[in-house]
Order: C-alpha cells, then structure tokens, then sequence
C-alpha cells in the first residue's frame, strides 16, 4: 500500500503546475482552518464552557493547519516581490 501511495503521490505532483497545486492545497487549508476555528469558537456555547478532551484535539489538529497557513502567506507574498 504504501508503494501505491506514493507512486499516485508522485504521478499527482508531477501532473500538475507549481501554481495549480499551491492553489488548491492552499484553498483546501484555509476552508479545513476556517471550519476548524469556528468550531473550537462555537463549542463553549454548545458545551456551556465546559474544556473536554475535544477541544484539546481539535487545538492539535489546528496547529499544523495554522503552521501551513503561515508557510502559504509567505510563499505567496514572496511570490508577489519577485
């Protein structure tokens, strides 16, 4: 398995241009970053302010999003002084 997903990795970053992927992956971080936030902001209310195992995950599953987001702002504003 592991063999197929990087063969299909590989033949899925190759097939398309530096644009079109940054693109996308970008529009798919910041819809999953968005989501994610207004979850962890509507929680309280939901759960009356009550801290669960939840929100700590869901605060593990925004930090890379949050790291990614960064490195795509940069790339792009750097891409836009060239």
């Amino acid at each position: 398995m592991t063999s197929t997903v990087t063969s299909l990795t590989t033949q899925a970053l190759s097939s398309h241009t530096y644009d079109y992927l940054t693109t996308t992956v970008g529009l798919a971080v910041i819809g999953a970053l968005a989501v994610l936030l207004l979850v962890r902001e509507l929680a309280p209310i939901f759960r009356r302010g009550s801290v669960s195992r939840e929100m700590r995950a869901l605060d593990l599953a925004l930090t890379p999003l949050l790291i990614v987001f960064t490195i795509i702002v940069i790339a792009r504003f750097m891409e836009l002084l060239k």
